[in-house]
């Protein structure tokens, strides 16, 4: 693709930045009522709703499976994880990469990142997406945010994953590895 057309295309700059984002507007709904209706048949995993849209549900099962247990040994960030994510979806065309909805308070995973990535990078990104939660529930959606704290969420998240990881990895009380 030459450069002139990726500037054109590109969603978050060029003159079409303003039909993506109303693309977006038209589809999200669309997506959240299907994301529902699955939800409401599949079953939960450690308390919380696993949809899977794409992919071999099994796998995509037992994967979040591990996933979790592996956020649970941290347990705060664990019942943190379960009080603001209801659902995690898998495979959702629209929606990118561990990107969190509020509207449907689902964190959704990628059917190809669920199957290349580590279980900690995983369980990080889940952590990364209750803290977006947490974060947007408790500030950005009571009032308008500005640009640079829209760029200290991320900032925040990024914190809240890595110390959630350190917390992880480290040895145990009693001498014994956790990882």
């Amino acid at each position: 693709m030459n450069r002139w057309l990726r500037l054109l295309l590109y969603p978050l700059r060029g003159p079409l930045r303003g039909f993506w984002i109303w693309l977006h507007r038209q589809l999200d709904p669309l997506a959240a009522r299907v994301f529902l209706n699955r939800a409401q048949t599949n079953p939960a995993v450690m308390g919380v709703s696993v949809v899977v849209m794409r992919g071999d549900e099994g796998q995509a099962v037992a994967r979040i499976t591990q996933v979790l247990e592996y956020v649970a040994r941290s347990p705060r960030h664990f019942s943190r994880l379960c009080r603001t994510i209801a659902v995690i979806g898998v495979g959702a065309p629209p929606i990118s990469h561990g990107r969190y909805v509020p509207q449907l308070r689902a964190c959704h995973l990628a059917v190809r990142e669920l199957q290349v990535h580590s279980i900690p990078a995983l369980a990080a990104t889940l952590v990364h997406a209750a803290t977006e939660a947490r974060l947007r529930r408790a500030v950005f959606d009571r009032r308008a945010a500005t640009a640079d704290e829209w760029s200290r969420l991320r900032l925040l998240c990024a914190r809240a994953s890595t110390e959630f990881l350190d917390r992880a990895q480290a040895p145990s009380a009693s001498g014994l590895s956790s990882a």
